[in-house]
Protein backbone atom coordinates (compact mmCIF):
# COMPACT_ATOMS: atom_id res chain seq x y z
CA UNK A 1 0.00 0.00 0.00
CA UNK A 2 1.16 3.56 -1.07
CA UNK A 3 1.83 6.08 1.75
CA UNK A 4 -0.59 9.07 0.93
CA UNK A 5 -0.90 12.86 1.42
CA UNK A 6 -4.45 15.23 1.60
CA UNK A 7 -4.27 18.28 -0.20
CA UNK A 8 -7.05 20.95 -0.86
CA UNK A 9 -8.76 20.62 -4.00
CA UNK A 10 -10.74 23.87 -3.77
CA UNK A 11 -14.48 23.20 -3.75
CA UNK A 12 -14.41 19.92 -5.09
CA UNK A 13 -12.78 19.05 -1.02
CA UNK A 14 -9.94 16.80 0.04
CA UNK A 15 -8.12 14.63 -2.31
CA UNK A 16 -5.35 11.89 -1.78
CA UNK A 17 -2.36 12.11 -3.71
CA UNK A 18 -0.04 8.88 -3.96
CA UNK A 19 3.64 9.76 -2.39
CA UNK A 20 5.87 7.27 -4.05
CA UNK A 21 5.55 5.18 -7.06
CA UNK A 22 2.13 5.58 -9.10
CA UNK A 23 2.98 3.03 -11.77
CA UNK A 24 4.87 5.60 -13.88
CA UNK A 25 8.78 5.92 -12.99
CA UNK A 26 10.63 9.40 -13.72
CA UNK A 27 12.46 7.41 -16.21
CA UNK A 28 10.05 6.23 -18.12
CA UNK A 29 7.98 9.75 -18.22
CA UNK A 30 11.11 11.23 -19.25
CA UNK A 31 10.04 9.90 -22.90
CA UNK A 32 7.30 12.78 -22.27
CA UNK A 33 9.53 15.36 -22.30
CA UNK A 34 11.52 14.33 -25.28
CA UNK A 35 14.50 12.03 -23.93
CA UNK A 36 16.54 10.55 -21.36
CA UNK A 37 16.10 11.77 -17.52
CA UNK A 38 18.34 14.86 -17.05
CA UNK A 39 19.18 17.10 -14.39
CA UNK A 40 16.54 20.15 -13.79
CA UNK A 41 18.98 22.74 -15.05
CA UNK A 42 19.40 21.14 -18.07
CA UNK A 43 15.52 21.05 -18.62
CA UNK A 44 14.83 24.31 -17.74
CA UNK A 45 17.76 25.72 -20.36
CA UNK A 46 15.77 23.19 -22.99
CA UNK A 47 12.92 24.84 -22.43
CA UNK A 48 14.31 28.77 -22.29
CA UNK A 49 16.04 27.62 -25.59
CA UNK A 50 13.05 26.94 -27.30
CA UNK A 51 11.14 29.45 -26.12
CA UNK A 52 13.48 32.07 -27.06
CA UNK A 53 13.93 30.08 -30.55
CA UNK A 54 10.07 30.65 -31.41
CA UNK A 55 10.29 33.91 -30.12
CA UNK A 56 13.25 34.81 -32.58
CA UNK A 57 11.05 33.06 -35.58
CA UNK A 58 8.07 34.81 -34.82
CA UNK A 59 9.86 38.50 -34.78
CA UNK A 60 12.12 37.35 -37.70
CA UNK A 61 15.02 37.41 -35.65
CA UNK A 62 14.85 40.85 -34.42
CA UNK A 63 16.64 40.75 -30.83
CA UNK A 64 14.66 44.20 -29.69
CA UNK A 65 10.94 42.73 -31.07
CA UNK A 66 11.67 39.27 -29.13
CA UNK A 67 13.00 40.74 -25.66
CA UNK A 68 9.78 43.30 -26.09
CA UNK A 69 8.06 39.87 -26.71
CA UNK A 70 9.40 38.46 -23.94
CA UNK A 71 8.65 41.20 -21.56
CA UNK A 72 12.66 41.58 -21.07
CA UNK A 73 15.21 43.66 -21.57
CA UNK A 74 17.83 43.63 -24.76
CA UNK A 75 20.38 43.33 -22.39
CA UNK A 76 18.56 40.30 -20.63
CA UNK A 77 17.93 38.27 -23.52
CA UNK A 78 21.37 38.83 -24.89
CA UNK A 79 23.09 37.49 -21.82
CA UNK A 80 20.55 34.92 -21.89
CA UNK A 81 21.37 33.86 -25.10
CA UNK A 82 25.03 33.75 -24.46
CA UNK A 83 24.48 31.43 -21.92
CA UNK A 84 22.68 29.19 -23.29
CA UNK A 85 25.28 29.28 -26.63
CA UNK A 86 22.54 30.66 -29.54
CA UNK A 87 22.79 32.88 -32.03
CA UNK A 88 21.38 34.93 -34.74
CA UNK A 89 22.42 36.64 -37.39
CA UNK A 90 21.81 40.11 -35.68
CA UNK A 91 23.64 38.66 -33.16
CA UNK A 92 26.59 36.99 -35.11
CA UNK A 93 26.23 40.18 -36.89
CA UNK A 94 27.10 42.52 -33.14
CA UNK A 95 30.19 40.69 -32.78
CA UNK A 96 33.36 42.42 -32.94
CA UNK A 97 34.88 42.07 -36.38
CA UNK A 98 31.94 40.51 -37.88
CA UNK A 99 31.42 41.69 -41.69
CA UNK A 100 28.10 43.48 -42.47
Amino acid sequence: MLPRASGRAGDEGIIDLPIGGTGSSAEERSGELGGAFAPLQTRIEEAERLHIQRALERTGGSISETADLLGTSRKTLWEKMKRLKMKTVEFELSQPGAER
